[in-house]
């Protein structure tokens, strides 16, 4: 019992974790953790999407 409360626990931080700095990001375009602050942008997955050339993201492939 006591491995799935330690499950339980996890899975339901992470959640509220994400849904924090989804909530932060649109809010506010960004968001903080302890004394860093970290900026948000969206991406978009449209057809046709290409990321900046200065842009660490990898570029999916066919869309080369």
């Amino acid at each position: 019992m006591s491995w799935l409360a330690i499950i339980l626990a996890f899975v339901i931080g992470w959640e509220a974790a994400h849904r924090t700095v989804a909530t932060e990001c649109k809010k506010l375009g960004k968001f903080y953790v302890g004394n860093e602050v970290f900026e948000c942008r969206k991406i978009s997955h449209s057809a046709g999407y290409q990321p900046a050339a200065d842009s660490d993201t990898p570029t999916p492939p066919g869309n080369e």
